[in-house]
């Protein structure tokens, strides 16, 4: 993680590249000699999207999502490191960038700023798509298996050997 100011200092002084000296995620199952030694860098032009993140319930993470629809998890350590960093990216002023990250980090303000609960009500994105959305804005993520994303549980029925997925009785009532 970077945690020392001299660290920091080199990530502001590169400018279009991101160079970070570990990923605390799970990368192919590396050792952490590996690990340490591990680089990552891409193009300014391809991250689409920043979102703060909590790692080990510690607000000290930040994940990337690049426009090919990878996102890449770093934890900073500690959360004034993590601000600063993402203080300094934003500078930076990517420019396929989503507004929304210099907009709020807060969930509830990234749900309506995006307006994804509209597109939703008029079937633009599917049910899928929206509980994803909901699930990134609230923190949720693939690289950090404390916080994997939620689903509800749609059916009823778990005894039967098999079931009609035709038949409305298997399924929960939503409605309340």
């Amino acid at each position: 993680s970077i945690d020392s100011e001299s660290e920091l200092a080199a990530f502001e002084e590169q400018g279009k590249a991101l160079p970070m000296s570990y990923m605390r995620s799970f990368v192919d199952g590396e050792s952490q000699q590996k690990k340490s030694a591990l680089a990552l860098e891409w193009h300014l032009g391809s991250v689409s999207l920043v979102l703060v993140r909590r790692y080990c319930l510690r607000r000290s993470a930040i994940e990337f999502f690049l426009a090919d629809r990878t996102s890449y998890f770093f934890d900073f350590g500690k959360p004034d490191l993590r601000q600063r960093a993402y203080a300094i990216f934003l500078s930076m002023r990517p420019q396929n960038l989503h507004s929304l990250c210099y907009y709020s980090q807060n969930p509830e303000r990234l749900v309506k700023k995006s307006e994804i609960t509209d597109k939703w009500v008029r079937r633009e994105i599917s049910n899928f798509e929206y509980l994803m959305y909901l699930n990134t804005f609230a923190g949720r993520s693939y690289n950090d298996i404390t916080q994997y994303p939620v689903f509800p549980w749609v059916l009823s029925d778990y005894r039967s050997d098999r079931i009609d997925l035709n038949d409305p009785q298997v399924y929960r009532d939503l409605a309340k």
